[in-house]
């Protein structure tokens, strides 16, 4: 049995605030199921009669490169599970912002933590970074020595 579920993305921190543009992914082999239009939803037909994992994310602009996304800031990447039950519904998921975009030449990578959890987008790394950002705010030299590290 077939049925279809609206996807409706907004930001975690604001919820008024809708994510057009969000792609949204078959999160079994990553293929482009849609985009969220300038509502921020997106209808998503399910053919077959199980529940159906979608990846749903929204990346910034490259600061240092325009035509490509910074996979690095924006949002972080979420899972949602579609299921027969919500035939018809609107179903909203929220996004939570990611690190801000960092200026050309500066790295932002968490090599260490990446590997052990296997993704970039990961909530430990998206947690790690955030805390860099943090310590990096309060004072110029905490800027300083986290600069010379990355």
């Amino acid at each position: 049995m077939a049925y279809t579920v609206t996807l409706k993305i907004v930001d975690c921190a604001s919820p008024m605030t809708l994510l057009a543009g969000a792609p949204v992914n078959d999160a079994r082999n990553n293929s482009l199921l849609g985009y969220t239009d300038s509502n921020g939803q997106i209808i998503i037909p399910v053919i077959d009669s199980y529940e159906y994992i979608v990846t749903i994310s929204k990346y910034a602009v490259d600061p240092c490169n325009p035509s490509a996304p910074d996979y690095r800031s924006g949002y972080t990447a979420k899972n949602f599970v579609l299921a027969p039950n919500q035939d018809g519904s609107i179903q909203t998921v929220c996004l939570n912002q990611g690190p801000p975009p960092q200026p050309c030449g500066k790295g932002i990578s968490c090599f260490i933590v990446t590997a052990a959890t296997g993704s970039p987008e990961s909530e430990e790394v998206t947690s790690l970074r955030q805390l860099r950002e943090r310590v990096r705010a309060t004072s110029r030299l905490a800027g300083q020595l986290i600069d010379v590290i990355y």
